[in-house]
């Protein structure tokens, strides 16, 4: 078989049924790579914050920190921990977490959707972001958020 015949051959199978493979992968994995980014602007800016923020790598986290309800220096220590001690599991415990307060605690949502957020975020941010919940501006004290009932201080996952 000469060069000819594969050329042909790979050019018949692209224009015909592998276009429509390619083209298939081709979309879901640009589903898969845009929904969280666009679901995140939409959180970002339903919380009060700039969407763009997504595109800046530390500022991104900063701002997820806010939305989360979590004070600053939370962020600083998270970064220090990261610069000193780099370690996976420290960085995947602590998204993990503030996906979790994301949701329970800025949205009103489930631990469950916390836990969807970190694990499947091209279907949990474009949720977050589109539905009519708003953000619940929650307010902390130190670790601790203000209850809304009785004003007593109560942790931040229940």
């Amino acid at each position: 078989m000469d060069i000819s015949a594969i050329y042909n051959r790979l050019i018949s199978f692209i224009m015909g049924p592998g276009l429509i493979i390619i083209t298939c992968v081709l979309f879901v994995i640009c589903a898969v790579l845009l929904l969280p980014v666009i679901g995140k602007w939409k959180v970002f800016v339903k919380a009060g914050y700039p969407g763009w923020a997504i595109f800046i790598p530390y500022y991104k986290d900063y701002v997820l920190f806010r939305v989360a309800g979590l004070p600053w220096w939370v962020f600083a220590i998270r970064l220090l921990m990261t610069f000193i001690i780099p370690s996976d599991i420290i960085d995947i415990i602590v998204k993990l977490i503030v996906s979790i307060l994301v949701a329970t605690k800025g949205f009103a949502k489930s631990i469950k959707f916390g836990i969807g957020l970190y694990l499947l975020p091209f279907i949990f941010y474009p949720i977050l972001g589109f539905n009519k919940d708003p953000w619940q501006h929650p307010q902390y004290h130190l670790l601790f958020f203000k209850s809304k009932k009785n004003g007593l201080l109560e942790s931040h996952i229940q």
